[in-house]
């Protein structure tokens, strides 16, 4: 005989998360050892021997939880049975305010991560990108920025079968025993990728905005240089989600400062700053006037700056081509600084082979370790 059983795992506030029930008998009296996923809502209906079950809870990003249950044969069908997990205080959800980042916890966290756009599309492939998210975490680094899409990938991730279900989870779960958070950039290339359509992509947006409020390791950026490239992107006409970190994006790397999306918008902005060489030195530091506005010159009208926290989310790529120096990628990191406004909150370190989802060779890394440290660097100064 058995039972028909229902589960429903849950965060801190009530909302069911995916997450995964293991149960082993306490004795050897009791029924046998099984192990079963939820559906994406938190839901697990199943069929149980009765007896007596030691469960362990885990969802990735939260705490396990351990329960012990003496299901019987006349156990009936009703409420499910909710476990409420609490979110790990490495991989919890992030906040910003005018000022800062802070952890689920309460406590500061400074924005150092590295592009790694085709983490995604390779594990898909199952191609090993274990090795790959190891090397970034000797860097120093705490997140890794995702670009869901490039016209230049093998795979197009509306293509990816359980793209949100399965690969995207997956991901999530080798972030967070890393205790890495995750930018994920939602859109690149959208005119080649999604074709233009506007109806489509919406959808998406509200598939991604879903796996950000299952997930806490991940953070929503609208969209990569949505100005640039001939992408024209519709930016009004998607809003902003409640409760994940999110940001607009940028609109075009080395042209527009960010748009002035501060509280009442978008809870972070997205800076892709100065590529032209002649100005490198000022790339990083142009974060001060992104945040705090500049005069107008030779016509232009008066830019207020976003006054609100904002990232270097793109600088200029260091380990190959012309910046090849880790002492120059150490500045460029240091350049994120926290400025008197108080409204910087770090940057992305960009390189090649890291953005690849490859493995670094050793200047490369050593030039993308600079950048991360030159980061820390500037939260004390």
């Amino acid at each position: 005989m058995t039972v028909r059983i229902d589960f429903q795992v849950q965060d801190a506030t009530g909302r069911g998360i995916p997450g995964r029930i293991t149960c082993t008998p306490p004795t050897p009296a009791d029924p046998g050892a099984w192990s079963l996923p939820t559906g994406p809502t938190g839901f697990l209906s199943t069929q149980l021997t009765p007896g007596r079950y030691h469960g362990e809870i885990n969802a990735p990003g939260y705490v396990t939880a351990t329960r012990e249950w003496l299901f019987g044969s006349e156990t009936p069908i009703g409420e499910p049975v909710r476990i409420g997990l609490d979110a790990a205080s490495g991989a919890g959800r992030l906040s910003a305010s005018a000022t800062g980042f802070l952890e689920a916890d309460g406590r500061p966290y400074t924005w150092a991560m590295v592009d790694s756009f085709r983490l995604a599309e390779r594990l898909y492939f199952n191609e090993d990108i274990d090795s790959v998210l190891n090397q970034i975490v000797d860097t120093g680094a705490n997140g890794v920025r995702l670009l869901n899409d490039a016209e230049w990938y093998r795979i197009y991730s509306k293509d990816i079968p359980g793209f949100f279900s399965d690969v995207l989870p997956r991901l999530a779960v080798k972030l967070t025993d890393r205790t890495l958070y995750c930018e994920m950039c939602c859109f690149g290339d959208w005119q080649q990728t999604h074709g233009g359509d506007l109806n489509r992509a919406l959808l998406y947006w509200q598939q991604c905005i879903a796996v950000a409020r299952a997930f806490p390791c991940y953070v929503l950026q609208l969209v990569n240089e949505g100005d640039q490239h001939g992408q024209n992107f519709p930016f009004e006409a998607f809003a902003m989600p409640d409760g994940v970190l999110s940001s607009r994006g940028s609109a075009g790397t080395g042209n527009n400062p960010p748009a002035p999306y501060g509280r009442s918008k978008w809870t972070f902005n997205s800076l892709g700053t100065e590529r032209n060489e002649e100005k490198i030195a000022l790339s990083t530091t142009t974060i001060w006037w992104a945040i705090n506005g500049y005069r107008g010159e030779n016509g232009q009208p008066d830019y207020p700056g976003t006054q609100w926290m904002t990232v270097v989310d793109e600088p200029p790529k260091i380990g190959t081509g012309a910046h090849t120096d880790p002492a120059l990628a150490y500045l460029l990191g240091l350049g994120t600084r926290f400025h008197p406004s108080g409204k910087a909150g770090g940057g992305t370190a960009h390189a090649e082979q890291a953005l690849q989802s490859t493995l670094m060779d050793p200047n490369t890394f050593a030039c993308v370790s600079a950048f991360v440290q030159g980061v820390y660097a500037g939260r004390l100064g």
